[in-house]
């Protein structure tokens, strides 16, 4: 079983070799005690916040810094449970739009001096917040340097590169008020990314409080009352507000077109709900799975070796061969 962990995520810089900020959260007197690397603070009711943040150019140009609110997600696939994004993805959704980090806390445009540190502040307005927990993230990130964008000339056309450099800071803020927690099943349905078939079934965490260990099984029936696939998940859990398109890899022989059942149970928090979602599979889609997962298998039986580890076996036979010939010189010439 995976025990579910939120927020224990520490600033992470992207793309970068050298980076020309960084950045370090500056944690306020309301910081839960023992936490650091991130924002988690503790309230009685809803108010608004000052935090701040401080932020060093180790360049000796001007840089200017982006400050971005970004919302949480729940994705049970992550072993943080939770992700990051400035909006909704297709799998990765608010159920409350008004809960929004941009409904809270504004985008901030900061210029810095070379070789400059300050502090940086923002807001978080919580008024009206009472309960649960408010989960989001600040994202600290600067681009278009002049040190740090290259143009290159292909067929007379000039492409530019551009290096962005990226924290990402948690904010949890816990409520003296617990909700009561809540779950449901949202929609089933099958997908088909690069590399196979999968099932997804969709999660609902409506509440303003994290709602965790939640335990899945799944059955899906043929209307003849086959069954085509049984199994459970490996413990997860929901951050608030929130839904999540859970994949399941579909490795089996593809559906004929027929209509089929997916029971469903869910177990967390001592209570148990379960549910029945209809799968309706037309000849379309029956051949778009069909197609999918020979895909799949013809990506699996194509064996290719790459261009380095055939590089690095020619250098690694090239020595051998070297120090076989210095050997048997040296016997001869014993």
């Amino acid at each position: 079983m995976i025990i579910f962990i939120f927020m224990i995520i520490f600033p992470i810089v992207a793309q970068a070799d050298s980076a020309p900020i960084t950045v370090e959260p500056i944690l306020p007197d309301q910081q839960k005690q023992g936490v650091k690397g991130y924002y988690h603070l503790e309230l009685n009711e809803g108010r608004r916040v000052q935090l701040q943040v401080q932020v060093s150019n180790q360049t000796d140009q001007p840089v200017t810094v982006l400050l971005t609110p970004l919302n949480a997600y729940s994705n049970p696939a992550k072993s943080t449970g939770i992700q990051y994004n400035e909006q909704d993805t297709e799998r990765h959704q608010l159920l409350n739009k008004s809960l929004s980090m941009k409904k809270h806390l504004q985008q901030k445009e900061v210029d810095m001096k070379a070789n400059e540190t300050k502090s940086v502040p923002f807001t978080v307005d919580l008024s009206g917040v009472h309960e649960g927990q408010w989960l989001g993230a600040i994202q600290v990130s600067t681009i278009d340097q002049a040190d740090n964008t290259q143009t290159m000339t292909e067929n007379e056309t000039n492409v530019v590169i551009k290096h962005q450099f990226t924290y990402t800071i948690p904010i949890e803020i816990d409520f003296n008020q617990v909700p009561e927690t809540d779950f449901s099943f949202g929609d089933v349905r099958f997908d088909y990314p690069a590399g196979g078939t999968e099932l997804l079934i969709e999660m609902q965490n409506p509440t303003t409080g994290i709602v965790r260990d939640i335990s899945v099984t799944y059955r899906l029936e043929a209307a003849s009352g086959e069954v085509l696939l049984d199994g459970g998940m490996e413990s997860f859990g929901l951050v608030p507000n929130t839904s999540a398109a859970v994949p399941i890899k579909w490795d089996r022989s593809p559906l004929g077109p027929g209509e089929y059942t997916l029971f469903l149970e869910a177990v967390y928090d001592g209570k148990k709900i379960t549910d029945e979602k209809e799968l309706v599979i037309n000849r379309k889609e029956s051949e778009k799975m069909e197609e999918s997962i020979d895909a799949d298998e013809e990506e699996t039986n194509t064996f290719s070796i790459p261009m380095w580890v055939i590089i690095v076996l020619g250098l690694l036979l090239a020595v051998i061969f070297v120090f076989l010939g210095v050997w048997i010189g040296r016997r001869r010439a014993d």
